[in-house]
């Protein structure tokens, strides 16, 4: 098969050893997302889970496209530990509170669709899979999750405070793949 340039008719240059000779410029996928689609946003977090195995945050997603969630930047008080879970199910009770993520687009006037809440000790959630553990000792992790965790519509990705008890403070960054 040969490929033409539509505007130029021109075909393809292929080397010697078979592969097309193409210039290209490599973006990373967040930037893509939060600068093509404006789909990029950031969960903010700032409390104390009353107790260990308390969930402390929740994000269910409601588009039909594809919500990759892409870091975590967190802070705790003393040692902790975090586990990050895929694919809980339930109906949510306890105390918490609807929180709204925040574009890293200021030009984009989109907004999440997805629900989003946080609180101290978020009741009614099981089922789901340990994916990840983060380890904090009163001090700033950044962990970038390089395969990315994918939620798909109408599944949850949810945060659990191991000990509780300890302060935390942390960034979600995520974006919804766009076409």
């Amino acid at each position: 098969m040969i490929i033409r340039d539509p505007g130029t008719s021109r075909g393809m240059g292929v080397n010697s050893e078979g592969y097309g000779n193409v210039a290209s410029v490599m973006r990373p996928l967040q930037h893509h997302a939060n600068v093509s689609c404006g789909h990029a946003y950031s969960a903010i977090i700032d409390l104390t889970p009353t107790g260990a195995g308390d969930c402390f945050f929740y994000i269910k997603n409601t588009d039909v496209l594809n919500l990759v969630m892409r870091s975590i930047s967190l802070y705790s008080a003393s040692a902790e530990s975090i586990q990050v879970k895929l694919g809980d199910t339930g109906t949510v009770g306890g105390t918490h509170a609807t929180l709204t993520p925040v574009s890293r687009n200021a030009g984009s006037g989109k907004t999440a669709d997805a629900t989003c809440e946080s609180g101290v000790d978020i009741t009614g959630l099981s089922g789901g899979d340990i994916v990840d553990v983060i380890q904090c000792t009163n001090s700033y992790n950044k962990i970038r999750w390089d395969s990315s965790l994918v939620v798909p519509k109408n599944s949850i990705l949810s945060l659990y405070a191991v000990t509780g008890a300890v302060a935390l403070k942390a960034v979600l960054s995520f974006l919804f793949l766009c076409e």
